[in-house]
């Protein structure tokens, strides 16, 4: 595969085109927008890659040097026989090659399964039931302040089996503060995950745990950016400030 394809353009494409394919690629594999330690480090590496084929596709000399480079004939092999008995054997590099060609679809389905093994760990599985303070022990507002300048202060209103509400939240990274509506089932009386949309037009998840009456794990993070482009992530504990 190579750098038109990988940026999704044919090598005719304008100076222009390579740029919005490369913004579009460099959304989808910015280290910001990885949890885990490991995924953020081989999305930082993919990036130094994604950067280094824009630089050569839109340097007129550089690219011109690649595409006579593509237009070169490849030396064939030169034929062995193998001895009649004897197994093919998987060529040497083989699996370097196949990960080199499709490192797209590993690193995004890399990611899938990091992001369910995370939902898996936070959820901490099947839980006993705490005591409900009547039908709907999540409702309320709940606020988390870190000492990093992040907080989230969530209003929520429990029905049967639905959780909603508005919550107001800073990012120690970013600002100014977003309003985030959120929405979600509330199948289970000690926790739930729900889905969040904010103004820009950012999507997320948060996964709420309740420990006690008055206090709650939460995580949130970001699933699609929106206008502001900025991934915004964290956790803490909430503290229930008043019932409603």
């Amino acid at each position: 595969m190579n750098y038109y394809e990988e940026f999704g353009v044919i090598p005719t494409a304008s100076t222009e085109e390579i740029r919005q394919a490369y913004r579009l690629l460099a959304r989808l594999l910015h280290p910001d927008a990885q949890l885990d330690p490991k995924m953020r480090a081989a999305a930082d590496r993919q990036m130094q890659r994604v950067n280094e084929m824009l630089t050569v596709l839109t340097d007129p000399r550089r690219r011109r040097e690649y595409d006579e480079s593509l237009r070169a004939p490849l030396r064939s092999p030169v034929p062995t026989r193998r001895p009649a008995g004897v197994p093919r054997l998987p060529q040497r590099g083989a699996w370097r090659r196949v990960a080199a060609r499709y490192w797209y679809a590993i690193l995004i389905a890399s990611t899938c399964a990091v992001a369910v093994i995370a939902w898996y760990a936070i959820a901490g599985g099947p839980t006993e039931a705490l005591p409900m303070q009547g039908p709907a022990p999540l409702q309320g507002r709940w606020l988390y302040s870190g000492n990093d300048g992040a907080y989230l202060e969530c209003v929520l209103q429990q029905e049967v089996d639905a959780v909603r509400g508005t919550c107001q939240t800073r990012d120690a990274q970013s600002a100014p503060d977003m309003a985030i509506r959120v929405s979600g089932s509330a199948s289970s009386t000690t926790s739930t995950q729900l889905a969040w949309t904010a103004g820009d037009g950012a999507v997320g998840l948060m996964q709420l745990n309740l420990e006690s009456l008055d206090r709650m794990r939460a995580s949130w993070w970001t699933v699609k950016l929106g206008r502001r482009n900025a991934p915004m992530r964290g956790g803490g504990w909430l503290i229930r400030q008043e019932a409603r």
